[in-house]
């Protein structure tokens, strides 16, 4: 549960392909490509974003508790085997763990930069492993399987686990007796360097970043005491968050975020500092609508940085008012709210829009660009940062790559082969996503989306709908088991004849009471939180 999960990463948008790639039957993933001259590469299985808790209280899940599904994450794990055989390599891409949400372990920490002791981490941690043992002990059962592999890469959210007692005590928990159970510290790399896996909190303007990653510790200038770093997404989610999921559980649930924290506003209003809350707004502008993957064509990426930035600065809160859907109730309050709060608010962003330190020239760039989006949807609704984009046909050029291509032209630096990058972090499943780190170099990016049950808004509103709920309501009435459609993403990679990857975005489906389930294709309607280009066809 990622509270920020998307906070960060800037707009998802990309190129209009067809849901299904390539496949050997409708919705199953391709198979194993068989064996040339030489050794095949291995197939890579990447899941993320499982955000194993606090697990349950008096034999009742906790709030707090959004991994709620052994019985499908088992008979995942063993269809991999099925249809690749014992011999992948499984990558878990990040928070694996939820290690920010305790209920007694309060970790008040040295300041706001510094959260958990490690004495408190490690008893959250060993809490929080000794709920979900047998989970972890599937994740080893898997590896002992043939030669299978498995890779563990911390996240944000379980970022302890480069602690050596953390780990540890989670490796002995996955219990693999060959011992292929590996910590990677910050990015995986296949054999072969052409697949590059990382959870994807490091990227760009990112309130979840650790400031000396993958070192996770500081020392605290009171008591002399070593903390776990807190990055600000996390001292926002235990001021916010942590208080409002133990009422309504589905606050980290729907995609986009911002699709959460507006509706738990309407609600019973947002208990966080105004200036906290407008950087949450800024953040989680980088989650576009569901049209906006599609509509905005460049046909010169070089001239894509055609928006006055200046101008776009200066015009303050307005600029993420104007980035933001009609249907926002945030967008109201920041256009239209008179009361002490709204103007706090305003003047927060006001702030925020003219620092380059808080919002890089990238991320500013990127808001004018979903600007440009909406006011070709709604004409005259919305004021461009200029009027001098050149537009073409081709869609050659994205938001995304405003923030990505930065991220990925400093990892070809490490990673020169890297043709294929995956992250998760926002839990908002994605694929082919087109970006040119450099002038001569292209790289696709995946998004692994999350091992646990989303929605978007959209599917959202519509079953609240069909129950005759206002969404604000179905909110609070609706719970995972019953409402949330049981689906969960993984990308699944396998190589072709010429050595060449070959990823594909699948979900696992798989209803809790039934014995076994089945891969489907990105766009299937039987789960709710497809990728952004399926909700827009």
């Amino acid at each position: 549960m990622p509270r920020l999960r998307a906070t960060v990463l800037t707009a998802l948008l990309f190129l209009t392909v067809a849901c299904a790639t390539a496949a050997t039957e409708v919705g199953q993933p391709p198979a194993v490509s068989a064996t040339g001259p030489g050794a095949t590469p291995r197939p890579i299985a990447v899941v993320s974003d499982f955000h194993m808790g606090v697990g349950r209280t008096a034999g009742k899940w906790s709030n707090l508790e959004d991994f709620r599904w052994t019985n499908a994450f088992r008979a995942f794990l063993d269809a991999i085997g099925r249809q690749y055989g014992d011999g992948v390599d499984l990558v878990v891409g990040g928070d694996l763990l939820e290690l920010w949400q305790h209920p007694t372990v309060a970790c008040s920490g040295c300041g706001p930069d510094l959260g958990c002791a490690l004495a408190e981490i490690e008893r959250v941690s060993a809490d929080v492993i000794a709920q979900h043992t047998p989970d972890l002990r599937a994740l080893g059962a898997f590896a002992d399987r043939g030669t299978n592999r498995v890779f563990v890469i911390p996240g944000n959210h379980d970022a302890a686990i480069q602690l050596d007692t953390v780990w540890q005590r989670l490796r002995d928990a996955i219990g693999s007796v060959t011992g292929r159970v590996v910590r990677v510290d910050d990015a995986w790399v296949s054999p072969d360097g052409l697949v590059v896996v990382e959870h994807g909190h490091q990227i760009g303007d990112n309130p979840n970043r650790f400031r000396r990653w993958p070192a996770v510790t500081g020392e605290c200038a009171a008591d002399g005491g070593v903390y776990v770093d807190r990055p600000w997404g996390e001292f926002f989610v235990q001021k916010l968050f942590n208080e409002a999921e133990d009422q309504h559980p589905l606050i980290d649930n729907l995609i986009p975020e911002s699709a959460d924290a507006g509706l738990y506003s309407r609600r019973q209003g947002v208990v966080a500092s105004s200036v906290d809350l407008a950087r949450f707004i800024a953040f989680t502008l980088f989650q576009t609508s569901l049209w906006q993957k599609l509509e905005l064509n460049v046909a010169d990426p070089s001239k894509a940085d055609a928006w006055d930035l200046k101008v776009a600065r200066q015009r303050g809160a307005r600029l993420f008012a104007d980035a933001m859907g009609s249907d926002d109730p945030l967008r109201a309050q920041l256009l239209e709210g008179a009361t002490p709060r709204a103007v706090e608010i305003r003047e927060s962003l006001d702030a925020l829009s003219k620092d380059p330190a808080k919002l890089s020239d990238a991320a500013v760039l990127a808001l004018c660009d979903q600007i440009k989006i909406r006011a070709q949807r709604e004409p005259g609704t919305r004021q461009l940062c200029s009027r001098d984009l050149f537009l073409g046909t081709a869609r050659s050029f994205f938001p995304l790559n405003r923030v990505l291509a930065p991220h990925l032209a400093a990892r070809l630096k490490a990673y020169p082969d890297t043709r294929i990058f995956i992250y998760g972090h926002t839990h908002e499943a994605d694929f082919d996503i087109a970006v040119s780190p450099t002038p001569t170099r292209n790289v696709t990016a995946f998004n692994s989306g999350a091992f646990q049950r989303l929605m978007d808004q959209a599917t959202f509103r519509q079953r609240a709908a069909a129950k005759g709920s206002a969404p604000e309501d179905a909110f609070a009435a609706f719970t995972l088991e019953a409402d949330f459609p049981a689906c969960y993403s993984a990308i699944l990679v396998t190589y072709d004849r010429s050595g060449i990857p070959q990823p594909a975005l699948r979900h696992w489906l798989m209803p809790e009471s039934e014995p076994t389930g089945e891969f489907v294709l990105p766009c299937d309607l039987r789960c709710g939180a497809g990728p952004p280009r399926c909700r827009a066809q």
